[in-house]
């Protein structure tokens, strides 16, 4: 099996990183951000280097859900820091490791993120660790054009922590254990405010509801909202023109909650996938793992969690066709909002 190469894009031009790509004979970039777009470097949003490479002939896949360093996973978080060890031992890391090795069989690939140096990054502190625990050999293409073998960086890092490559009581493998685990501490993502909507606090529960119009009586609906104590029901189909449920019709829905529960409604478009990714899913036989990885970036450049008022969320319910949650982008708005505010109570009526 060939080597695995890894680059930091950095503030480099997109043409520069694909010439860098280039000079070392890559054929597909896995990119292992979590959020694959860049507010100071644009040229590297998810789209546009997606294009850009293909120009060159190197395929591109988004691997940030299964290898981001930013894990949406709660049982990844000690104090609000991820631990790069929890992280690890996750099937969804480990389904993404496997994907990696897969791709190799047909591709000389690249694990790409944004740091320059490997060492200041999780590609090389997390991900290839554990790449190399399963005998892959692996290259770090740094700023330069130069390749450094990842022993060599190891050997770095451990300079860098002061430690030595052997002592009287401790191997190389237990001194580089050892400055993983402390580099490991330093850059892991850590949740600050900042991450929170500034309106309000973690410790501030809210409730939100969720429900499908498909499959059920007019009676059984309504009654279901009311029993829930439902406020208002922010309707996030794309389009809330219906013809599976005459109750659910725009012209009449808003009219049918408030007359016979005096609950209110709004429809929010932006809470709903495009066009473009519903027609993958529906349309051309897509798979559900794929759907909610677009829709959940989809959500993240949307900055859903800052853009809508937490506030005004609560006792709010979600309403889409689906008669079930389960496969229903209402359920992942839900788990989404409960993930970025923290605290929201989730009932699927």
């Amino acid at each position: 099996m060939d080597s695995l190469y890894t680059i930091g894009h950095s503030t480099h031009a997109a043409e520069r990183a694909s010439e860098l790509l280039r000079l070392h004979g890559v054929t597909a970039v896995a990119d292992v951000r979590s959020r694959p777009y860049s507010r100071m470097n644009p040229q590297f949003n998810r789209e546009s280097i997606c294009d850009r490479l293909k120009s060159h002939g190197i395929a591109y896949v988004f691997l940030g859900r299964e290898l981001g360093a930013r894990s949406e996973d709660p049982s990844c978080y000690g104090q609000g820091k991820v631990q790069y060890d929890l992280l690890a031992r996750t099937h969804l890391f480990q389904s993404g490791l496997e994907r990696v090795i897969q791709g190799m069989a047909a591709h000389r690939v690249a694990l790409m993120c944004a740091e320059k140096d490997p060492l200041t990054c999780h590609r090389a502190i997390l991900i290839c660790r554990h790449l190399v625990t399963r005998g892959l050999d692996i290259e770090h293409i740094l700023e330069d054009g130069a390749l450094e073998h990842h022993d060599e960086a190891l050997s770095r890092l451990l300079k860098e922590h002061g430690l030595s490559e052997t002592d009287l009581f401790s191997s190389r493998a237990e001194m580089i254990e050892r400055a993983y685990a402390e580099r490991g501490r330093q850059i892991a993502y850590s949740k600050s405010n900042t991450d929170e909507h500034p309106a309000t606090s973690r410790s501030v529960a809210a409730k939100i509801c969720t429900i499908g119009f498909t499959k059920t009586t007019a009676d059984s609906f309504f009654s279901r909202l009311s029993k829930a104590g439902v406020s208002k029901v922010v309707d996030v189909r794309l389009n809330n023109v219906s013809q599976l449920a005459g109750f659910a019709k725009k012209q009449d829905l808003p009219y049918f909650l408030r007359e016979i529960c005096g609950i209110g409604y709004e429809h929010r478009p932006e809470l709903a996938p495009t066009r473009e990714i519903l027609d993958g899913y529906k349309k051309r036989g897509g798979d559900w793992a794929t759907f909610e990885e677009r829709f959940l970036e989809l959500m993240e450049q949307r900055a859903i969690a800052e853009t809508v008022d937490r506030s005004a969320m609560e006792g709010v319910c979600l309403l889409c066709s689906e008669h079930e949650p389960d496969h229903c982008h209402r359920r992942l708005v839900a788990e989404y909002l409960d993930r970025r505010w923290g605290a929201v109570n989730i009932a699927h009526l």
